[in-house]
């Protein structure tokens, strides 16, 4: 029998249990049989089989199959927790998910349901999208159909009024909205914070938002202060504290004070991530730490960023992966990799369609 594996970003969002020993959150990982998908667990066991047209997306402790126009929910051990039907379609976020129903006088909307299937927010919207950060995008129709969107909270209650014609999930405390104005942000009351002279608000990053001014980048905060003025040519989103910036035709990186940490000095630099970030020398990559100096010598062919204590990395024909020291602790021998992503990563070794190992190198599931 043919095996492949779906070659998309595992979608995993679950918390840790609390308390002494706490074990990691359940974790399913996508495969496809014959182009139909199903997911595994950690140990390669199949625990939803390979029976889906569509592929299956894990999120908020449920996952989401579909079979023509019906969607069931299954957990992780995969058991079905709400049954098919049509209501609702997308997955889980925040313990609810946007369905289609009845109010109490027969007319249809969407409203939201929560995980036993039962109706905790009414349907009486026009439209409605997943939570996120306690607040959901939800529509309003006037008289003559024209739909405005705002935000509701879990109790259904309009806390941003439905009147800008697209919005955003809220992030970071500030939700991006598109009015006659432009894109403007809001804070979770509604009030506009855009601070005076931002042209254009980025996604949030670690608490701050890359804003521009005309073509100069800053950043700013969730509560609308310009922290680091808009100044630079370009810029990156800030990860592991730092962001990329780029100066008179070099990459450096400043800190969350808008200083100059990394003085510009790459042609070729990526994001950190476990307090690596990949740059480019010649023709090589390597990795430098959080004072610029390079830790892992510049001696590949290709490089990834860190995940899980791991990153991937490419001498010849084949990678392998590295810990932070930079010594190869799985051996390179795969034709193409993915990052480490709640303790297992897809790889494709020589011959083969692809395969699940963990941080030893070790497989847990196999194409073949």
């Amino acid at each position: 029998m043919r095996f492949d594996l779906l070659l998309i970003v595992v979608l995993i969002v679950g918390a840790l249990v609390g308390g002494a020993g706490a074990q990691p959150a359940p974790a399913l990982f996508p495969i496809t049989v014959n182009d139909k998908h199903g997911m595994i667990d950690r140990d390669g066991k199949v625990v939803i089989p390979p029976e889906y047209n569509e592929a299956i997306v894990f999120r908020d402790g449920l996952a989401r199959v579909a079979r023509g126009s019906k969607v069931a929910y299954l957990d992780a051990t995969g058991s079905f927790v709400i049954q098919p039907q049509e209501a609702a379609t997308e997955p889980f976020s925040e313990g609810l998910t946007p369905a289609r129903g009845r109010d109490d006088a027969g007319k249809f909307g969407w409203g939201y349901i929560d995980r036993t299937g039962r109706f905790v927010i009414t349907p009486r919207f026009a439209d409605a999208k997943p939570f996120s950060e306690g607040l959901a995008q939800v529509a309003v129709a006037d008289q003559w159909g024209d739909v405005k969107y705002g935000y509701a909270d879990r109790t259904g209650r309009l806390v941003v009024l439905a009147k800008y014609a697209k919005t955003m999930p809220f992030s970071a405390g500030l939700g991006r909205v598109e009015a006659g104005a432009g894109p403007r942000v809001v804070d979770k009351t509604g009030a506009d914070v855009t601070p005076p002279g931002v042209d254009f608000i980025g996604v949030a990053s670690e608490g701050l938002y890359r804003v521009w001014n005309g073509r100069k980048q800053g950043y700013m905060d969730s509560a609308g202060r310009v922290v680091i003025a808009p100044q630079f040519d370009n810029a990156r989103e800030f990860h592991d504290g730092l962001a990329q910036v780029w100066v008179a035709g070099k990459y450096g990186y400043i800190d969350r004070s808008g200083t100059m940490v990394i003085k510009p000095q790459w042609d070729v630099a990526e994001d950190f991530a476990d307090g690596r970030a990949v740059v480019k020398v010649g023709d090589k990559h390597g990795y430098i730490d959080k004072t610029g100096t390079l830790v892992i010598p510049a001696t590949f062919d290709r490089a990834m960023k860190f995940s899980e204590g791991l990153a991937a990395a490419k001498l010849d024909k084949f990678y392998g992966y590295l810990d932070r020291a930079g010594t190869f602790v799985i051996s390179p021998r795969f034709m193409w990799v993915r990052p480490f992503n709640q303790g297992l990563a897809m790889v494709g070794p020589q011959g083969s369609r692809g395969m699940y190992i963990d941080p030893k190198g070790r497989v847990v599931w196999d194409s073949k």
